[in-house]
């Protein structure tokens, strides 16, 4: 993955029209979150929501920011085994994403590459992007010990080669158990966003309210990161890959729409009333009305229209 990819819009000035169009996307993702949370998360709809939802994102690149080329995905497969030291964290102000732990003193805030402190986010609050790296994130997490079970897990351990290729390998068929798999606390996906705290991982700037710690870590904040739409990207070709890695994959679904904690054991991935290919996703009359899950069930067909590198 090249960091350059999104050059034309990506390190111009607070002033330039990509800062408005990302803020756009942002406040257009913090609606979602807030509204619907419990509805994209741990339900059915995890991996077509997040489809449909990146996929936006270029598209309103391309309409209003004059953008040509294509989505990027952050393959942390490859980072897994040095994450500080991936050059993504390059330090140079044109290319490089900056630091992966910011500036301890000042907030966690990235002081070097593209997203240096000229770059400010409005949400909650005006502030500079924020990372902290940290390899055990859930080490404060023992009050939930149903659903965290191994506390001093280092992050970077749930999303390396083997354990993806496995998870691409394994659940023939078995989209529910694929889900799990991907979505549970100490997973891939959520692994990559604790592992970078900040933003990314959801956490509240240090002078937040009271109401925000009480709901740490929130993804509403996690938009704010550029990182989250080539994380997610990532996702749905790690969705991709295993859709594409058996005939018995590709139509093979089963959620819920109804999150369902209490009985995480049970229904990882929603409890009834059940979903199929002609829900509609929600949108918010934010997004294209009436796009139902088949219409972004495979990448390749007439609505989305995009591929991956396998």
């Amino acid at each position: 993955m090249s960091p350059m990819v999104l050059e034309s819009c990506l390190y111009k000035a607070e002033s330039s029209y990509w800062s408005f169009e990302f803020s756009e996307i942002c406040v257009l993702y913090r609606a979602y979150t807030y509204d619907l949370n419990p509805t994209i998360h741990f339900t059915g709809l995890f991996f077509p929501f997040h489809r449909y939802f990146v996929w936006s994102y270029p598209q309103s690149l391309k309409n209003d920011c004059g953008y040509t080329g294509v989505s990027p995905y952050w393959d942390w497969t490859l980072d897994a085994a040095d994450f500080t030291g991936s050059d993504l964290w390059s330090d140079n102000i044109t290319s490089g994403l900056g630091q992966a732990s910011g500036v301890s003193s000042n907030d966690f805030e990235v002081g070097t590459g593209g997203f240096a402190p000229d770059f400010t986010l409005a949400y909650p609050v005006s502030h500079h992007l924020r990372r902290n790296y940290t390899l055990e994130p859930w080490v404060s997490f023992g009050d939930l010990s149903e659903f965290f079970t191994d506390l001093t897990k280092e992050a970077n351990t749930s999303f390396t080669p083997a354990v993806i290729d496995a998870l691409v390998a394994g659940y023939v068929g078995d989209f529910k158990g694929f889900q799990a798999a991907m979505k549970t606390f100490e997973g891939p996906h959520s692994a990559v966003h604790e592992v970078m705290g900040g933003d990314l991982g959801g956490y509240c700037l240090e002078d937040a309210t009271e109401a925000c710690f009480e709901n740490e870590p929130s993804p509403t904040i996690s938009a704010n990161e550029p990182l989250f739409w080539m994380h997610h990207a990532m996702v749905d070709r790690f969705w991709w890959l295993w859709q594409n890695a058996s005939p018995n994959n590709m139509n093979a679904y089963f959620g819920g729409s109804v999150q369902n904690l209490t009985y995480y054991s049970e229904f990882p991935n929603g409890g009834p009333p059940y979903l199929n290919m002609t829900f509609v996703v929600p949108d918010d009359g934010i997004l294209a009305a009436g796009t139902t899950l088949g219409d972004v069930w495979i990448t390749e067909g007439g609505f989305l229209c995009y591929t991956y590198k396998g």
